[in-house]
């Protein structure tokens, strides 16, 4: 239970992985009362009937009894929803890392849409998330989202910076460590990122980059990453660089240096830069400013936006109106997904979320000293009937196991964690939560599975 539930008008309390039940009880409840405009979802959306056809077998008692939540209550929220005049979904990361969570979630905004309602927004981990996705960090996506498939995205691409493009889609991060692991990637660059802890299986991930013929870490500090590599190019923070942010709905604000770079450090862009000259192909931006005006030029969803406007209203919000074109398709869940069930020997399921004075892995927020004395170490969230049966006490020293790793850190008592679960936030880079995952990637996202995962809790004397 979190601050923001208790504003809440109804709280649902669903089984950790079951998201897409839930969502698609709401669903099938707003199709079968008529608590949508049907003609006007046909015209825009594919699948209609499919979509209507695959709800019924969301049966109420099979979702009450997979999610924890009782079918009365996904029917308020589905009432409560529909019936909203201009109603968005905010949601974080753990339902992004859940194919089918999206895909629910996508379809509940496509049925209740009329075309001037609101939209599904996602929460970024770390400041500008959202501008990163929007540059095309993506593999099978240039900037905006553009298919690398579509031949005519790509020539536009080209024609712009003189070069040709591949068509096949890149791999992911995750892709990545694999292929290192396994040798078919030798070298790597890592800007901004700090996989051994921010992955899961640190042991892994640490591995294969240490298998690599060359390493190359672009960062602010020299962090658990940087460490391994042959290479550190030192980056500069913020408050030392001009650009933009691009919050979670498509609002763009300046960025304005304060600061000048410390010692060798530069700018990410102008660290590109100089090694694109080196490389023998010039990239002739001779301020960020450019850089911007190009993505104006070559994004549809930044189109418009220019450091001028910014300069002069503060921020650019004409991607909140963007809407693209092309025809809406439902995606159709043929299956009521099951919770996170706990394997043999682990029987509580661990939850990974955010504090109020940490974020992220803690790559920077760990090092503000001023910070940490609000929370100056790691540490797990326990139900007191859980602790009870454990015989742990507030305070004491407890070992949280995985099959794959293991993190010794205080025991914190409360209600507000549920039975049979555990928190624990992922910003103590010395007490790395991710090592107690496995490496699992969702089929459809392809994103690291790193909300939820079965483990032990046990007390441990000092001498552990």
């Amino acid at each position: 239970q979190t601050v923001l539930a208790s504003w809440a008008h109804l709280w649902l309390q669903p089984k950790a992985g079951t998201d897409a039940a839930l969502i698609n009880g709401m669903a099938r409840t707003i199709i079968e009362e008529k608590l949508f405009d049907k003609d006007s979802v046909i015209k825009r959306v594919d699948n209609f009937e499919a979509l209507a056809k695959a709800l019924q077998g969301f049966t109420a008692e099979n979702i009450e009894g997979v999610t924890g939540v009782k079918w009365v209550d996904i029917v308020q929220a589905a009432k409560l929803f529909a019936g909203a005049k201009k109603a968005s979904i905010v949601c974080g990361s753990g339902v992004g890392q859940q194919g089918d969570g999206m895909a629910a979630l996508a379809n509940l905004v496509l049925l209740t849409d009329t075309g001037d309602g609101g939209c599904l927004y996602m929460l970024q981990q770390d400041s500008n998330g959202q501008g990163a996705c929007d540059m095309g960090s993506l593999p099978d996506y240039l900037p905006g989202y553009q298919p690398l498939i579509d031949a005519k995205v790509r020539e536009k691409f080209e024609a712009r910076w003189g070069c040709r493009l591949l068509t096949e889609a890149g791999l992911t991060a995750f892709e990545m460590v694999k292929a290192a692991k396994s040798g078919s990637i030798r070298g790597m660059y890592i800007v901004g990122e700090n996989p051994v802890v921010s992955f899961p299986n640190s042991d892994v991930v640490r591995q294969a980059l240490e298998s690599l013929d060359f390493l190359v870490v672009q960062d602010m500090f020299l962090t658990e990453t940087a460490k391994l590599a042959k290479v550190v190019l030192p980056a500069a923070s913020f408050a030392e660089r001009e650009g933009t942010f691009t919050n979670f709905e498509g609002r763009v604000q300046r960025l304005r240096k304060a600061l000048n770079p410390l010692g060798d450090s530069l700018p990410d862009w102008e660290i590109i830069l100089r090694l694109a000259d080196n490389m023998d192909y010039s990239m002739a931006y001779l301020s960020s400013k450019e850089v911007m005006d190009e993505i104006a030029e070559l994004v549809p969803l930044y189109g418009g936006v220019s450091y001028a406007k910014l300069d002069a209203k503060g921020l650019w919000d004409g991607r909140v109106n963007y809407r693209p074109s092309e025809h809406k398709h439902f995606s159709l869940l043929e299956q009521v997904p099951r919770p996170i069930g706990s394997g043999d020997g682990f029987p509580l399921t661990l939850l990974v979320g955010s504090v109020l004075y940490q974020f992220g892995a803690g790559t920077r927020s760990s090092r503000s000293a001023r910070l940490k004395k609000f929370m100056p170490e790691a540490f797990v969230e326990v139900n007191s009937a859980d602790a009870k049966k454990l015989k742990v006490k507030d305070g004491d020293k407890v070992r949280l196991s995985s099959p794959v790793g293991q993190v010794i850190v205080e025991a914190r008592i409360t209600g507000a964690v549920s039975k049979g679960n555990v928190f624990m936030s992922a910003s103590w880079p010395e007490a790395p939560v991710f090592g107690l995952f496995d490496f699992v990637a969702d089929n459809q996202t392809k994103a690291l599975a790193v909300k939820s995962c079965s483990v032990k809790l046990e007390r441990v004397s000092a001498d552990d």
